[in-house]
């Protein structure tokens, strides 16, 4: 029974010491936090492309654009989601709920187009050292197509707090 009673209590000790080191989050080692400043804090402005204001003023329009088509897909899209489910609560009916479902992916096969022929219209107004830059930051990546705004999907990444791009740290 004493022999038990150590073992439970030294396996307790060693869970309550490493369980809060899990729970600290990432920490990336770099030197290069450059990178990791226009990857992770890129907010949708093109800044490593040094475009002119021409270019700018265009693709802000273009921008403009697909943001409002896209406001209209979901639109759609939820309201169809919505007939769907109203569909299934009140009246199961197969061939109204599958006519919906197909609805529902050409919606966002719509989405999808919209979104790549975007892509392209970007693309056609770089020169071509901006379309180098654009096509390996804002390209097609690994498991789809790359956000412009580069932030991890629910990742979270803790810097270095001595990494030269923040505000309080002087190195």
């Amino acid at each position: 029974m004493k022999k038990f009673l150590t073992i439970t209590t030294l396996t307790l000790l060693v869970l309550l010491l490493f369980v809060p080191s899990y729970s600290q989050g990432m920490k990336i080692k770099t030197k290069n936090c450059e990178v990791i400043k226009s990857k992770v804090f890129a907010d949708n402005n093109f800044e490593m492309l040094n475009l002119t204001d021409d270019q700018k003023d265009k693709i802000d329009d273009l921008q403009a654009q697909q943001h409002k088509s896209m406001i209209e897909y979901r639109y759609k899209l939820s309201l169809k989601h919505f007939e769907l489910a109203e569909l299934m609560r009140k009246s199961p009916d197969e061939k109204k709920a599958l006519k919906l479902v197909e609805e529902i992916n050409n919606i966002k096969l719509d989405i999808e187009k919209s979104r790549i022929s975007n892509h392209f219209k970007i693309r056609a107004i770089l020169n071509d050292e901006q379309k180098k830059i654009f096509d390996k930051n804002f390209g097609f990546g690994f498991g789809g197509f790359k956000s412009y705004n580069v932030k991890g999907r629910g990742e979270k990444i803790m810097l270095r707090e001595n990494c030269p791009f923040n505000d309080d740290d002087e190195d």
